[in-house]
């Protein structure tokens, strides 16, 4: 396959699992529709690893995907697990919880952390991707249109 963003893009069937992990630092209502969506996808990824922050909405996530979604012990956890991070924790709390992440070349970390410019967030680490602003609205995570976006989004 052919280098795009950090991650390598394969045409295969969309019966065959992304052989990527995903991780998300905090699970509040963007993560959890992101995991909703990708959790849903027709060839979801190994795996979905949640931090414990927002037990109650993590351990819903993972009674309702199954073995597909795990919670870690903590947010470092997360990290070590995944291939690709998603950070999305409040933004009073974003400087905080990334200072204390130890990433690795093999990691894509993608921000969403509203309020803490990209280039400020790259400061600490060039691995953070923007996230464009076409993300779909939590809100509207369930409606079979969204999966096709996040669908459409990993296809080369």
């Amino acid at each position: 396959g052919r280098q795009r963003d950090g991650l390598q893009s394969r045409r295969s069937s969309r019966a065959r699992p992304m052989e990527y992990s995903f991780g998300f630092v905090g699970v509040g209502t963007m993560n959890a529709a992101i995991v909703r969506g990708i959790a849903t996808l027709p060839a979801p990824p190994k795996s979905l690893v949640l931090s414990p922050r927002g037990a109650a909405r993590a351990a819903e996530l993972s009674a309702e995907f199954g073995p597909l979604v795990t919670v870690a012990k903590d947010n470092q956890a997360v990290v070590d697990a995944s291939d690709v991070v998603f950070v999305g924790v409040l933004p009073r709390l974003g400087e905080e919880v990334l200072r204390a992440l130890r990433f690795s070349e093999r990691h894509t970390v993608v921000s969403l952390l509203s309020t803490m410019p990209l280039a400020e967030a790259r400061r600490r680490d060039r691995r953070l991707l923007a996230v464009p602003r076409s993300l779909p609205c939590a809100r509207e995570a369930e409606s079979p249109a969204s999966r096709r976006t996040i669908a459409r989004a990993r296809s080369p």
